[in-house]
């Protein structure tokens, strides 16, 4: 996991004395409703009324972990990143990773290389491991001589376009797109679709215990997060709850699509959601909002999330 930061911009490091007091870190089971929704909402702050003192950070995922669709692999991912960033010691997977993502997002050469992306990563732990001995898992204590074995390696796949790409940029890049968490005072939310064909309830329960475990706050919309979205129109509650629970994601795009013409996955008109946000968390109450019940009820919790960030009591 990662700060959704363009690079080049200045870094939270650079600009902590301005950061709010409170940083809502958001991680997202989808790539792009939930994304573009929770864009609008930090885009419109104040218009919804949320606390100055918040700050609304969205996380996405390396790019070796979009394909993810357990919700689990990608908590456990964010844990260490969260622990790294406590301790400010950096694995070399994760190392690895913003490499990856830094060539991708901003060299745009990975199209270029003839292997995939797991090719490349695995070449790029062998020659570390080579040079230094160390395994993925082992914390890269000398980053800057782990990022110019690195640089060395790209230089040699990418001779063009990398050689007048140094080892600052990297670190660079590294270093806006880190995560500054400080978990006395910060919050984690994970925000997910109770999907029973690809989350299963042994799953289920395990995200509950680690969100429980580390103080996590979960957000959960079952069948999926179109049913939020419905949410926010009065038909909602005319609509059949066995038909909205039962035939989830299809049922449910096709009664979005009448009240929100136009929409499709990635693809909101958020300004008109905006003005239907206290009906949407009105409506939310109807069903179930709490987080082990939406397991297997209908309803959503994200109304949850909005009140406290709008400090609603």
């Amino acid at each position: 996991m990662r700060v959704s930061k363009p690079f080049g911009k200045r870094s939270s490091a650079d600009n902590k004395e301005l950061m709010p007091k409170v940083k809502y870190f958001l991680t997202f089971e989808g790539e792009k409703t939930e994304v573009q929704y929770f864009s609008g909402v930090a885009s419109f702050k104040k218009k919804l009324g949320i606390n100055t003192l918040f700050a609304i950070v969205p996380l996405e995922r390396h790019y070796e972990e979009i394909s993810w669709s357990n919700p689990c692999k990608f908590i456990f991912s964010l844990i260490k990143t969260l622990e790294e960033s406590s301790t400010g010691q950096m694995s070399i997977e994760s190392i690895v990773k913003y490499s990856v993502d830094y060539i991708i997002d901003d060299l745009r050469l990975i199209n270029r290389y003839k292997k995939n992306l797991s090719d490349f990563s695995e070449e790029l732990y062998a020659k570390i491991e080579a040079d230094f001995g160390y395994k993925r898992e082992d914390i890269g204590y000398d980053q800057d001589t782990i990022l110019e074995c690195i640089c060395e390696y790209l230089c040699g796949v990418f001779p063009h376009e990398f050689t007048e790409i140094s080892i600052d940029n990297v670190q660079q890049y590294l270093s806006e797109h880190e995560l500054y968490y400080n978990p006395e005072i910060d919050k984690v939310c994970l925000i997910v679709d109770r999907d029973p064909l690809s989350f299963f309830t042994d799953q289920y329960d395990l995200l509950v215990n680690a969100c429980s475990r580390k103080n996590f706050s979960l957000y959960v919309s079952n069948p999926c997060f179109e049913l939020w979205l419905l949410m926010h129109y009065s038909i909602i509650k005319e609509l059949e709850p066995k038909m909205m629970l039962e035939n989830n994601n299809r049922f449910l795009e096709k009664e979005l699509k009448k009240q929100l013409p136009g929409y499709k996955k990635g693809k909101i008109h958020f300004d008109e959601l905006i003005t239907k946000i206290d009906d949407a968390i009105s409506n939310a109450q109807i069903f179930c909002e709490d987080a082990v019940k939406l397991e297997s009820e209908l309803g959503s919790n994200v109304g949850l999330l909005l009140k406290e960030l709008r400090g609603d009591h």
